[in-house]
């Protein structure tokens, strides 16, 4: 069985229960995690909120919005969005950030990697529960239970998603 991403070791509905169980996930909260998904979803890596809303089909302004009105900023989002997505497509590759982030200079990867509290001498993705716990880029426990029911696929209530 995988989620929708595609994961070997899906995180699964007990999982987000386990979690996050007793959080309740509003509209907006639920349409940040869907943006996210779009994200996680992307062909390549996209540096910029002008590049991931062009990806998206959203203004930098819509997604600025989004992130705003669930107290993150649009920065973290992308940067929380980037490694999650880069992770969750490691789970069955070599770990190759120099190829799979659109990253020049060394020093933006380590920072990067620093701010998601990720550490930069493995040569092995981290496990996307783990990246989920430990990261600092996004913390707000509304936002990572919203994001984790479309990961295991299920809606709110814990019904398969549509």
């Amino acid at each position: 069985m995988s989620t929708p991403m595609g994961m070997s070791d899906p995180i699964t509905a007990l999982d987000a229960e386990r979690e996050y169980g007793g959080v309740h996930v509003g509209h907006a909260s639920t349409r940040w995690a869907a943006m996210v998904m779009k994200i996680l979803s992307l062909d390549k890596d996209t540096r910029t909120l002008d590049e991931c809303g062009h990806a998206l089909g959203m203004s930098r302004a819509s997604i600025k919005c989004r992130c705003a009105s669930v107290g993150t900023s649009a920065k973290d989002t992308l940067d929380f969005a980037r490694l999650l997505r880069v992770i969750l497509q490691c789970q069955t590759q070599r770990w190759n950030l120099s190829e799979m982030l659109d990253i020049v200079d060394p020093r933006t990867l380590s920072r990067l990697l620093q701010r998601a509290g990720i550490d930069a001498t493995s040569d092995r993705a981290p496990d996307a529960r783990e990246f989920l716990r430990r990261q600092s880029l996004v913390t707000s426990r509304v936002l990572l239970a919203a994001l984790t029911i479309h990961l295991c696929g299920v809606d709110g209530a814990g019904r398969p998603a549509d």
